[in-house]
């Protein structure tokens, strides 16, 4: 086999917990998981730890979690 062979198997290695993760983002970024599915349980979530807040305040943690996600997939995919 010559070098270059050799190192092919490697590199699918190396680069295959990358393209899962980039798919895991992709996934993440359809419908699937938009604003409108993940408060259903967000929501009651938020209240469930803090109790005392108004709606416009879950409401408001609800798109800062929803924002730290999607820094912290995309962290993950730089890492």
């Amino acid at each position: 086999m010559t070098p270059t062979g050799s190192r092919t198997p490697r590199a699918v290695a190396a680069w295959l917990p990358v393209v899962v993760w980039m798919a895991c983002i992709f996934i993440g970024s359809t419908d699937l998981l938009a604003a409108s599915h993940t408060s259903r349980f967000l929501g009651p979530l938020i209240r469930w730890l803090a109790p005392g807040l108004d709606a416009d305040a879950v409401h408001t943690a609800q798109v800062w979690i929803r924002k730290a996600g999607h820094v912290s997939e995309y962290a993950v995919l730089c890492a």
